[in-house]
């Protein structure tokens, strides 16, 4: 049982440029983490197999989001 099965009532905010940048997939994180209680959504455009200072919060339609 993890620390967010623990403590259900506590809010989650899904970040996914990190997530992303440590090589995980968007539909993965969503559906590693199911139903749990999500409070927020941090979405900014990232890149993998890049520095992270140079891989992260990037404007949308800089790294991997297609607009």
């Amino acid at each position: 049982m993890g620390f967010a099965d623990k403590h259900q009532d506590l809010g989650i905010l899904l970040d996914i440029s990190h997530n992303y940048f440590d090589n995980y997939s968007e539909d993965g994180i969503v559906k590693f983490l199911g139903c749990r209680n999500f409070k927020a959504l941090h979405i900014s455009d990232a890149l993998q197999n890049v520095d992270i200072k140079k891989g992260t919060h990037l404007a949308i339609g800089y790294g991997s989001i297609d607009f």
